[in-house]
C-alpha cells in the first residue's frame, strides 16, 4: 500500500538508504527530472538530477550526520529548519542539473530512523518554482481552460474504463495463473518424503507433511493438536537433549541440527536427523522456524517430491485512477470496487510469493540433489546445486534428456544401455521400477561416481521429480570391507569376536576350519565352548583387564569338535564398535612351539647336567689328588724296615690329612643330594613381611659390624600368602649374606636395600614380590643367565650352590628369582611368587 501511495503521490520524491543507494524514486520525480526510476533505484547517482558533476545533494548531507552549518555551506544561506518535523531542511535554489538548463526548485528533506532514532535513511521532495509562477500568468484564461479539460476529461475517462475492463480481465487470468501454480507448490510440499514442518514462534505447529506419519506413525492433526507429541515420542534417553535443543531453537536465529532417537506408533525405534533454521518474510519479520526431519535408521535419504516451477508471477499494475469531480461519482465507486479487488489480488501474489520462497528454502537446503523434467521432450525445468554437484556437471549441459546422457556417461556403450533401460522403465509407468541403483556416471573432471536415482512420475502433468544420491563413498567402503573380511577369514591365525558375555558374535573361516565347526554352531557358542578350562568368573576377570588395559595375552587351549585341544595363543583387544564392546581374539595354533621349547627345555637340561658333572668332577679332583698324594707317601713309609717316632708323626699327619680330604669330598655329595632331592616343604598361610624381618634380624648385626647401612621397607598392605616360611627367610638370608660378602672388600659407602611390595599382573594376578639390592660391583650382563647355575661361582671361595638352591626355592614356590642393576650400580635380587591362599592353620 505504501509503495502505491509513494508512486502515484504528485510530489516529486525519492529514498536513499544509509548507503547512499536509491530505494525509491516516484513517477513525479520521474517527469520532473527527466530520469527513470530503473536507471537510478539502487545507484548512487541522485547527484545527476541537480549537478553536472557528482557532489552530494541534501539527503547525502542529512544520512551522513551533517550540521546546520556545513549544510548552508553548502547551499548558502536560504536553508530553512521547518519546525515541523526534527532534523528536516528547506531550501530554494537554482540547479542546472545535467541538460545544462537551470531549474528553480524547492527542496525539503528529513532524516529516516529506526525504532531507537539511529538514522538509517532520508526522504527529498522537490517542487518546480517555474510550474507555479507560470500558472499564476495564465489564471485570467482558467475558466475556458477548465471548460476545455473537462469535456477532455470525458473522453478521456470513457476511454479508461474501457481500459479498466480489459484491467479487469488480465486480473482473472493472473488468478488463474496464481491458483495454477498454488497448486504446483502445494503438490511439491505435500509429497516431501521426509519429515518437513514449520514451527511457529509459540512452538505451535504451522505446517507439517503428511511423510509425518510415515516416519513416526502419527498423523498431521494430532501434531497440531498437541505440539509437544514430537517429544512425547522421543526415547527417554534423548527426551532432555531434544527439550534442549528445542528451546535454544525458539530463542535462536541461526541454523541447528540434532540426532535423536523416537519411538513410533507400532513400538518400533528409529534415528531421526533433525535440522532446522529460521523463517523470515519480506519485511524480515521472525515467522517461526523451519525443520527437516530425516529417518537415517538405514541410512536412506528421504525423497522429496516437492515439485516447484520456477516463474515470475510480480507483475505491476498501474493504477489510474485519479480524483474525479464530482460528477463521475458513479465512475469512481466502481474504479474503487475495482481498486479494492486489486488490493486482494496484491495480498494473494504475496502470499503466493510467501509459499513460493519457502519452498525455494526448502528445495535449496535439501542433502540430496533434485531436478524437475518433463517426461515428453525430457526438457529440465530445475535442479537444485546439490544435482549438479553430485553429477559434476555445470547446469547448462544437464539442460535436456540427451545432453545429460551425452556428458555424464561418456562411454558409448554403456551409455547406451542405461540410457535405454531408463526410457524402458518410463515406459512401464510403475514408480517401483523407476530407482536405478549403484549408476557410474562421469563428472566433468573424469571421476567415476555411484548414484542411486530414484524418480516420481506425475503423468498427468507431463512432469518427473527425480532425486539423486551420491554414494560413491559407500560404495568403495564395502568393497574395502568385503576385501577386509577376505583377508581375515584366509588369515592363518584363528580370528573371531565376543561381546561383554562371552558369545561369540563373528568368526574368520579359519577358525571353522581348525575347530572343526561351522560357522553357524560357533556363533551360537560362547568362549566356555570352545576353552573348556575357564570359568565365566575368569573370563569376568579377564574382561575387566582387557578394558582397563586395551589387550591382554595368554596361552590356553582351545577343543575341536572332535574334542583334541590345540594350544593356542591368545591376543584379547578391546574395541568400542557403534556403541557397542567388543573383544578381538586372535588366536595362534603354537603346537609346534610347543613341540620346540620342549626340545630346547630337554637340551638345557642337557647343558646344566653337563655343567653340574663338570662342577661336581672340578670339587672332587683337588681332594683326591691329594688323597692319592698321601697313599703314596704313606706306601713309601710303610716300605721301610724301621718305623722311628719322626716316621709315626709323618703317617699320622698324612692320615689326618687324608681324612680332612674326604670330608671334602662327603661335603660336595651331600650339598650335590640337598639341590638333586625335593625340598621338604611346609606349606602355611602367612605375611610374607614376617619371614623377610626374621632374615633381616639375622643379620643386622653382622651387617653393622661390617659397616653396612641397611635400609628395610615392607609393605603392610600386603596380603597373607600360602608359602613355606623357612624357606622363603632361608633365601632372604642367603642374598643378604651374598651382598655382605660382595660389599666386604669395596670401598665408599656400602649399601643394602631390602623391600617388600604387591604387584598386580597384566592378567589380573596378583604378586608378592621382594628386592635386595646393594651397592656393589654387581653382575654383567653375560654372566647373569650362568649365576643361577650349580656349582657357577664368580668367587675365589664358596661351592656355588646357595643361588641355584634359592632359585630351586621359588620356583618350588610357582615364582621366579631374577638379577639386574641396582639404582647404585650393584646387584639387585627381585623375588616374585603369586598369592595363593589355602584354608590351613596360620605359623
Amino acid at each position: 500500500m505504501f509503495t502505491q501511495i509513494f508512486q502515484r503521490s504528485l510530489i516529486p520524491t525519492f529514498v536513499i538508504d544509509k548507503n547512499h543507494i536509491i530505494t525509491h524514486w516516484n513517477l513525479a520525480c520521474e517527469r520532473l527530472t527527466g530520469r527513470a526510476a530503473a536507471e537510478m533505484v539502487g545507484t548512487g547517482k541522485q547527484w545527476q538530477a541537480f549537478y553536472l558533476k557528482e557532489q552530494p545533494v541534501m539527503v547525502d548531507l542529512i544520512v551522513d550526520g551533517a550540521s546546520r552549518e556545513e549544510i548552508v555551506r553548502q547551499f548558502g544561506n536560504g536553508v530553512q529548519c521547518p519546525t515541523y518535523m526534527d532534523g528536516a531542511f528547506e531550501v530554494e535554489g537554482l540547479f542546472p542539473g545535467q541538460s545544462n538548463n537551470e531549474r528553480r526548485l524547492f527542496c525539503t528533506a528529513a532524516p529516516l530512523t529506526d525504532d531507537h532514532g539511529r538514522i538509517i535513511g532520508a526522504i527529498q521532495t522537490l517542487q518546480d518554482l517555474a510550474a507555479i509562477t507560470y500558472g499564476g500568468e495564465a489564471s485570467n484564461n482558467l475558466q475556458e481552460e477548465l471548460q476545455r479539460r473537462v469535456a477532455q476529461r470525458t473522453a478521456e475517462l470513457s476511454a479508461g474504463y474501457d481500459d479498466l475492463n480489459k484491467q479487469l480481465d488480465e486480473q482473472k487470468r493472473v488468478m488463474r495463473e496464481l491458483k495454477r501454480s498454488e497448486n504446483k507448490f502445494y503438490t511439491v510440499a505435500h509429497f516431501t518424503y521426509d519429515w518437513e514442518y514449520w514451527m511457529a514462534p509459540d512452538r505451535t505447529f504451522v505446517y507439517t507433511s503428511p511423510s509425518v506419519e510415515r516416519v513416526t506413525g502419527y498423523g498431521q492433526e494430532e501434531f497440531y493438536a498437541n505440539p509437544d507429541l514430537v517429544v512425547s515420542i522421543t526415547h527417554p534417553d534423548d527426551q532432555f537433549l531434544l527439550t534442549q535443543h528445542l528451546e535454544k531453537e525458539t530463542e535462536g536465529d541461526g541454523a541447528g541440527h540434532v540426532d535423536f532417537r523416537i519411538i513410533t506408533r507400532s513400538g518400533e525405534k528409529r534415528w531421526i536427523s533433525h535440522s532446522c533454521q529460521p523463517v523470515f518474510n519480506s519485511e524480515g519479520r521472525y515467522l517461526g522456524r523451519r525443520a527437516s526431519n530425516r529417518d537415517i535408521t538405514k541410512r536412506k535419504r528421504l525423497e522429496a517430491t516437492i515439485r516447484k516451477e520456477r516463474e515470475d508471477l510480480e507483475k505491476r499494475v498501474e493504477e489510474r485512477s485519479k480524483q474525479l469531480s464530482s460528477a463521475y461519482d458513479s465512475l469512481q465507486e466502481e474504479m474503487a470496487a475495482r481498486k479494492k479487488a486489486y488490493e486482494a489480488l496484491l495480498e494473494s501474489e504475496d502470499e503466493l510469493r510467501k509459499r513460493k520462497e519457502f519452498i525455494e528454502n526448502i528445495l535449496d537446503n535439501l542433502p540430496l540433489g533434485l531436478a524437475v523434467h518433463s517426461i515428453s521432450d525430457g526438457v529440465v525445468h530445475y535442479m537444485n546445486s546439490e544435482f549438479t554437484k553430485i553429477y559434476g556437471w555445470p547446469e547448462h549441459a544437464l539442460r535436456s534428456f540427451d545432453a545429460f546422457f551425452d556428458h555424464v556417461y561418456p562411454d558409448s556403450k554403456y551409455r547406451r544401455v542405461i540410457k535405454k533401460r531408463v526410457v524402458k522403465d518410463i515406459a512401464t509407468r510403475d514408480p517401483a521400477k523407476m530407482i536405478w541403483k549403484n549408476i557410474l556416471p562421469v563428472s566433468q573432471s573424469g571421476e567415476n561416481r555411484v548414484v542411486i536415482a530414484a524418480n516420481i512420475p506425475l503423468f498427468e502433468q507431463d512432469l518427473m521429480i527425480t532425486t539423486v544420491r551420491d554414494i560413491t563413498d559407500k560404495h568403495n567402503a564395502n568393497q574395502a570391507l568385503q576385501f577386509t573380511r577376505f583377508s581375515i577369514d584366509h588369515a592363518n591365525d584363528m580370528v573371531y569376536w565376543l561381546d561383554p558375555k562371552g558369545n561369540i558374535v563373528d568368526v574368520n573361516q579359519t577358525t571353522c576350519d581348525k575347530l572343526g565347526y561351522s560357522r553357524n554352531e560357533l556363533l551360537s557358542m560362547t568362549i566356555l565352548d570352545i576353552n573348556k578350562n575357564l570359568t565365566f568368573n575368569q573370563f569376568h576377570e579377564n574382561w575387566k583387564n582387557i578394558q582397563h588395559r586395551g589387550t591382554l595375552r595368554v596361552e590356553t587351549n582351545h577343543y575341536c569338535k572332535s574334542g583334541v585341544p590345540i594350544p593356542v595363543e591368545t591376543h584379547f583387544d578391546y574395541i568400542l564398535f557403534d556403541g557397542r564392546k567388543y573383544s578381538c581374539v586372535f588366536a595362534r595354533d603354537i603346537t609346534e612351539r610347543r613341540d620346540l621349547e620342549r626340545l630346547i627345555a630337554i637340551q638345557d637340561k642337557m647343558g646344566s647336567l653337563g655343567r653340574v658333572a663338570a662342577g661336581i668332577a672340578h670339587e672332587i679332583r683337588n681332594p683326591l689328588s691329594t688323597i692319592n698324594v698321601y697313599l703314596s707317601s704313606l706306601k713309601r713309609l710303610l716300605a721301610t724296615d724301621e718305623f722311628d717316632q719322626e716316621n709315626l708323626i709323618t703317617i699320622e699327619e698324612t692320615i689326618t690329612e687324608m681324612d680332612s680330604a674326604s670330608h671334602k669330598i662327603e661335603t660336595v655329595v651331600r650339598r650335590v643330594m640337598d639341590f638333586s632331592k625335593p625340598n621338604q616343604q611346609r606349606m602355611v598361610v602367612t605375611n610374607v613381611n614376617r619371614c623377610v624381618q626374621e632374615a633381616v634380624d639375622l643379620s643386622v648385626v653382622t651387617l653393622r659390624k661390617s659397616g653396612i647401612a641397611m635400609d628395610v621397607q615392607l609393605d603392610e598392605r600386603l596380603p597373607e600368602c600360602f608359602m613355606d616360611c623357612q624357606l622363603i627367610e632361608q633365601v632372604v638370608l642367603n642374598l643378604i649374606t651374598n651382598a655382605r660378602e660382595e660389599l666386604i672388600e669395596c670401598k665408599g659407602e656400602k649399601h643394602v636395600a631390602i623391600q617388600t611390595a604387591l604387584r598386580r599382573h597384566y592378567s589380573g594376578e596378583e604378586f608378592i614380590v621382594i628386592t635386595v639390592a646393594d651397592s656393589g660391583p654387581g653382575v654383567c650382563p653375560e654372566m647373569r643367565d650362568k649365576i643361577f647355575d650349580p656349582f657357577f661361582t664368580t668367587k675365589q671361595y664358596g661351592s656355588g650352590i646357595g643361588l641355584s638352591i634359592c632359585h630351586r626355592i621359588i620356583s618350588d614356590h610357582h615364582g621366579f628369582l631374577h638379577i639386574s642393576s641396582s639404582k647404585w650400580g650393584g646387584a639387585l635380587f627381585t623375588v616374585e611368587f603369586p598369592v595363593k591362599k589355602e584354608e590351613v592353620d596360620k605359623c
